[in-house]
């Protein structure tokens, strides 16, 4: 196991070595990706949350997932109950900010 993971860690530093150009060359796109990719994550784990907690359940009872493509992004936050557990109808008739 200890040689395996020192022969895949070898095989990696080559292969970065080899691409350093590409990757110092397109570094800023990529850490946009990881910025967008880490924010979706992070509104979507504290949306499911806030909808268990509104709901009244445990916080793993309710999940989410995200996604960003070429048309654009967006979090779906659902109950992840086998037979549903109503927290997100809940919120979606129920869970909004009054404005006075």
């Amino acid at each position: 196991m200890r040689d395996e993971s020192i022969d895949n860690l070898a095989l990696l530093t080559n292969a970065v070595y080899a691409n350093c150009g590409d990757l110092v060359s397109n570094l800023g796109g990529m850490m946009a990706g990881w910025y967008r990719s880490t924010l979706l994550n992070t509104l979507g784990l504290a949306l499911s949350q806030s909808v268990a907690d509104f709901a009244g359940v445990q916080g793993d009872s309710v999940s989410y997932s995200f996604s960003d493509d070429e048309d654009g992004c967006h979090i779906d936050v659902f109950d992840d109950d086998a037979e549903g557990n109503g927290s997100t109808e809940l919120a979606y008739k129920y869970f909004h900010i009054p404005i006075h």
